[in-house]
């Protein structure tokens, strides 16, 4: 991966990054669930912590500088509290959307990073995206599990159970 092409990676990144956090924080304005609140709120500042990550590592790289070793942590996003989605799910459209969306938005960051890990030459930005997929794969999986457990309720309470 040439420098060009890493900071085209880089740039597009961060764009990506800024759209996730803008998603994540008019999720959070639009439910009335405080747990989804909070969900989506936590991953919004995820979205803000990695598109400063990014950002260094951009001025790094335009500068001529090595990358550098960065560490985007762990995400902290709380779940829903499944018992009271389940005791009203009819509230829950909202939430059922922006996870389901929001899932969307994960998976595809989770296979452009992982694209980027395999293309880069340099073994410090092969490792941030590495890592940022790894992160990115964690908010999927927290957004799929309480999707999923929302739309088993939906289906639930319409009827649509098989069983």
């Amino acid at each position: 991966m040439s420098i060009e092409t890493a900071i085209g990676v880089l740039e597009l990144a961060i764009q990506t990054e800024r759209e996730g956090k803008r998603f994540y924080e008019e999720a959070a304005r639009r439910t009335s669930d405080p747990d989804g609140q909070r969900l989506f709120a936590s991953l919004a500042d995820d979205e803000r912590m990695h598109e400063r990550i990014l950002q260094e590592e951009l001025e790094r790289v335009r500068a001529g500088q090595p990358p550098e070793p960065v560490d985007p942590g762990r995400p902290a996003a709380p779940l829903f509290s499944y018992e009271r989605l389940a005791e009203n799910v009819r509230e829950h459209t909202t939430e059922l959307s922006a996870l389901r969306m929001g899932y969307l938005i994960e998976r595809d960051a989770v296979a452009f990073y992982t694209h980027a890990a395999e293309n880069a030459e340099d073994p410090t930005l092969k490792n941030l995206f590495e890592r940022l997929a790894h992160w990115e794969r964690e908010h999927q999986r927290i957004l799929e599990e309480a999707y999923r457990f929302l739309a088993q309720q939906f289906e639930r309470e319409m009827g649509f159970e098989p069983f």
